[in-house]
């Protein structure tokens, strides 16, 4: 995804970023092996971008590490851990004591900095003065192991961390000090520089805590990718999922039956199938003897996905792939209703184009006029070069449907000029500032220009599902600044922001989103995704029928339900507050006070249906899930 503006702003969101600073209750880990190696990661991260010496590179933290390892192991009580604490920190040698007051930081900012944890009663007093002392004289600076990579030179990557990268591991099954150092390097890495630390579903000491010993005793190669793949899972971050990979290991595995499938009201059903005997539309019921809700609480442990929509869009890797030429038993129920299991062989790379064809829409046009004086727009195909051409044939037409249900072109950044009437901001990021690790500042996005003459004023109409993801969400956010606006389908994938990606061995590649997104006003787009206004999804008999029901809806309401200056009070009204969580109230804007309402979650599934009376109408919500 891509940012324009780079100029800092500071002095707004303070009242919002103070009530999300919530850091986990001080956890009383037990002084045992796995405790001790819990505090020793956070005492060797903090040192490694805070210390003096250490973090501009000239110790070798990574062998001290190694060294501290097997005192720390064959401790036998807490003053014997502290020893080995302190032959560490004395290698690192003295920290230079600070010539300048110490920066005045911006509470908003300071989501990823916590200090409390030195105050770990099993530290001992020796151990806390030198953690303050560094603590204490710390100031920004260029750190050695992190930089800024906004060209992306490497991997396309918004963060870089150099020194690690130099260091890489070239082991398959590395030995446990150098798991350890993998997992120490990965769990810092996102402890200062992740800007969505504060919605994580499992707090990130406890991730570390929970997996540190897992990954220290993995038996085999298998075992420990497995285990690190867990602690992925927890940054409930769709980028992860997709940065995250092994190139030797399979886990589960890399080749999957020529069968291809996805998740629509309550069900996974067939998409694609070579397979004899499982057609288009067919419901999976279960994979090798094992159903559909056991599969998905296996993918959960080991897939990063920060809402179930996503969750379920990659289920069908997780739940249908496997090593080369291994058999897979299928169970499904065809269109008559009868369970039926067939078995196939696992022989397609999951990686071809077989698998990543499958996306819905007119995916063989770049842009075209429908009925209704309406144009339709497949931004996954739209080239910057087919802009200007497609402006001028559409920008007349009473609607434009933009189908985002694929991964765009860049082309928001030359339709936004076109079309917005005036320059408005789209977006706050929330990046990290790499001289500060932990510390965060905003920037704004905006788009468009002032006195556009040639402006476009008819209906917007945006197509979304849970393939709209990254730069496709941020698509949906510059093309929602139109005038007249409505979004079609279902919830995103919640991970729009800048990656970054770095490489932990000769074996092992990960990433996250290292930029937080925001809308304008505060509101955050990690996990949620952008939510449509309108919620439609596919449905069995759409699927076995090539029927594209997401489209049909935004073209039946171009033609019927338009929005324009006489049908915008019948269309619009009032819901506050929001977010909720006991009740909400609905005002009319319009002259019809006898509404009905309808209360879908994110799915599509009505969960209410209520009868408005008068100009205000209150329901309780809280019985319903978050």
């Amino acid at each position: 995804m891509k940012t324009r503006n780079k100029s800092f702003i500071t002095g707004f969101f303070l009242i919002l970023f103070l009530s999300l600073i919530s850091f986990e209750a001080r956890a009383s880990y037990p002084d045992n092996y796995q405790g001790r190696l819990y505090r020793l990661c956070k005492v060797w991260g903090f040192v490694k971008y805070h210390h003096s010496s250490v973090s501009n590179c000239m110790v070798n933290w990574d062998s001290v590490l190694e060294a501290t390892l097997p005192m720390v192991k064959s401790a036998t009580s807490n003053a014997a851990f502290n020893t080995a604490l302190m032959s560490m920190l004395n290698a690192a040698g003295p920290m230079a004591l600070a010539t300048t007051a110490a920066p005045t930081l911006n509470p908003k900012g300071m989501i990823n900095i916590d200090n409390a944890w030195m105050n770990d009663a099993d530290f001992s007093d020796s151990v806390r003065t030198v953690l303050d002392t560094i603590k204490n004289n710390f100031r920004p600076h260029n750190i050695c192991s992190v930089t800024n990579d906004t060209d992306y030179v490497n991997f396309y990557s918004w963060l870089w961390f150099p020194s690690d990268t130099a260091k890489i591991i070239a082991s398959r099954y590395p030995s446990e000090a150098d798991r350890i150092l993998i997992l120490f390097r990965y769990w810092n890495i996102l402890h200062y520089f992740n800007p969505n630390s504060h919605i994580l579903d499992t707090p990130w000491d406890s991730t570390l805590y929970k997996n540190v010993l897992p990954i220290a005793n993995a038996p085999d190669a298998t075992e420990f990718y497995g285990a690190f793949l867990k602690v992925a899972a927890a940054l409930n971050d769709a980028h992860v999922a997709g940065l995250t990979y092994s190139y030797s290991i399979n886990y589960p595995g890399y080749y999957l039956p020529n069968l291809a499938i996805t998740y629509a009201t309550d069900k996974y059903f067939v998409i694609k199938s070579e397979i004899t005997g499982i057609s288009v539309g067919d419901i999976i019921t279960s994979i090798d003897g094992h159903t559909i809700a056991e599969m998905e609480d296996s993918c959960r442990k080991y897939t990063s996905a920060g809402n179930p929509a996503v969750l379920r869009r990659d289920m069908y890797t997780f739940a249908l792939s496997g090593a080369y030429n291994t058999n897979i038993k299928i169970g499904f129920t065809d269109s008559t209703g009868t369970d039926k299991t067939v078995s196939s062989t696992r022989y397609m790379y999951e990686y071809t184009d077989y698998y990543y064809a499958n996306e819905i829409g007119d995916t063989t046009t770049h842009w075209k006029v429908i009925d209704c004086n309406t144009g339709y727009v497949n931004m996954g195909n739209l080239q910057s070069a087919d802009v200007p051409a497609m402006y001028t044939a559409l920008k007349n037409k009473s609607n434009i449907i933009f189908d985002i249900r694929n991964y765009p072109n860049g082309t928001a950044w030359d339709l936004a000029p076109l079309m917005l009437p005036t320059q408005l901001p789209a977006a706050v990021f929330f990046g990290p500032i790499v001289q500060y690790p932990g510390y965060f500042q905003y920037d704004t996005s905006y788009f468009g220009v002032n006195n556009n003459a040639g402006a476009y004023h008819g209906n917007v109409i945006i197509l979304m599902n849970e393939q709209t993801q990254s730069q496709a969400e941020y698509t949906c956010m510059i093309l929602s600044l139109n005038e007249h606006v409505i979004k079609m389908g279902s919830q995103t994938a919640g991970a729009d922001g800048n990656i970054t990606v770095f490489q932990l061995s000769t074996d092992l590649y990960a990433g996250f989103t290292s930029l937080g997104m925001y809308y304008p006003n505060g509101d955050s787009t990690q996990r949620k995704g952008i939510v449509p206004d309108v919620v439609i999804t596919p449905t069995v008999n759409g699927i076995r029928h090539n029927v594209d029901e997401v489209l049909n809806k935004a073209i039946a309401y171009a033609c019927k339900n338009g929005i324009d200056e006489n049908k915008a009070d019948e269309l619009h009204s009032e819901i506050y507050p929001n977010p909720a969580l006991q009740d909400i109230t609905v005002k009319s804007l319009g002259n019809n006070q006898s509404l009905k309402i309808q209360l879908s979650n994110i799915f599509g599934q009505v969960v209410l249906n209520d009868q408005m009376i008068g100009e205000y109408h209150s329901m309780d919500i809280s019985k319903f899930p978050a």
